[in-house]
């Protein structure tokens, strides 16, 4: 994985502990805050901008950086020509179900979307469905 100045500082800053509390008061309070109606549409052009500052040449490589992220546990559940299913869990998935009805995973989405986008060259677009029973989260990527 390669990248700009802050992934270059990745191992430094990996090394410092912290909770997800201050990630989630950026996404759940802050941003929504400045973002108002448009913040699910801005979030997904945000996760598809910050995918083009990430070079990810592997499907471990993705599963690894969701990790590291901490966005949460992603695996593939199903692979198309065209179509590529992700499921996207985990403690920091299961937490933003029980504080907010409907959570965004709209920035992970475009993440996708975009990684996807690079490695097939194609246009591609992604779409969430939630899980509220298991709490996880389905993405699916579609490429023309």
């Amino acid at each position: 994985m390669k990248s700009t100045n802050l992934f270059s500082k990745k191992e430094q800053l990996s090394q410092i502990e912290t909770t997800a509390f201050s990630q989630e008061l950026l996404r759940e309070l802050i941003i929504p805050d400045l973002l108002g109606e448009d913040y699910d549409e801005i979030i997904y052009i945000a996760g598809k901008r910050l995918a083009r500052n990430v070079t990810i040449e592997s499907k471990d490589e993705l599963i690894n950086f969701f990790d590291e992220a901490g966005w949460g546990t992603l695996e593939i559940i199903k692979e198309k020509k065209k179509t590529t299913t992700y499921e996207l869990k985990g403690p920091i998935v299961t937490a933003r179900f029980s504080y907010k009805k409907d959570p965004s995973f709209n920035l992970e989405a475009g993440f996708l979307a975009e990684q996807v986008q690079q490695q097939t060259g194609t246009i591609t677009e992604a779409t969430y469905s939630l899980k509220h029973r298991n709490q996880l989260v389905t993405i699916t990527v579609q490429s023309e």
